[in-house]
């Protein structure tokens, strides 16, 4: 069925449902979608990669590619879920960090955030400082909270201080990343 199926809303399915089976064979399959004209086909395959479990390196490693690749759509939904998948491997490479800092400085909030937990778990330094004044702008949300408190860097502390005045999102949050940076 899947190197056949034409009708959209039926790919869109079979993405969900491959992914969300885990089923690593398909994987081929995903990725000859990431060039698809539907932006809805693409961020589906930017959240649906990698499926965990792929067993082969060389499948792995073009999975990755292909996010990396999504990472430059020119739609932010399909930035901001292919940021936030790769983000969230083990995958610790020059290549992912520079993406990630890419990503930091993108258009969209979403991808910025989603940028800024993938550098914070990897303990990114370069991210810090672009970190600090996004945590110094009146658009703030828990993500850059929350890699503040990952980073547990004593230079995010001032930005962090400076929300208490206005940000209540998230107080809890906002105590645990003060603490972390101290």
């Amino acid at each position: 069925m899947l190197p056949i199926e034409r009708d959209h809303e039926v790919i869109t399915s079979l993405i969900s449902a491959l992914s969300f089976r885990k089923m690593t064979e398909a994987t081929p399959w995903l990725l000859s979608l990431a060039d698809d004209p539907s932006e809805d086909i693409r961020w589906r395959i930017a959240w649906a990669l990698p499926i965990p479990g792929i067993d082969d390196p060389r499948m792995y490693q073009a999975s990755l590619q292909t996010l990396l690749k999504l990472m430059q759509d020119p739609v932010p939904l399909v930035r901001d879920w292919s940021t936030f998948s790769l983000s969230m491997t083990d995958e610790d490479t020059p290549i992912v960090r520079q993406a990630l800092l890419e990503r930091l400085s993108d258009s969209d909030f979403q991808t910025r955030s989603e940028a800024a937990v993938g550098l914070a778990n990897r303990k990114v330094p370069e991210g810090i400082d672009l970190l600090s004044e996004h945590l110094l702008s009146d658009q703030v949300g828990e993500l850059y909270v929350e890699a503040a408190e990952v980073y547990a860097d004593r230079r995010l502390k001032p930005a962090l201080q400076s929300l208490e005045k206005w940000w209540d999102v998230n107080p809890e949050l906002l105590k645990r990343a003060q603490a972390a940076c101290s």
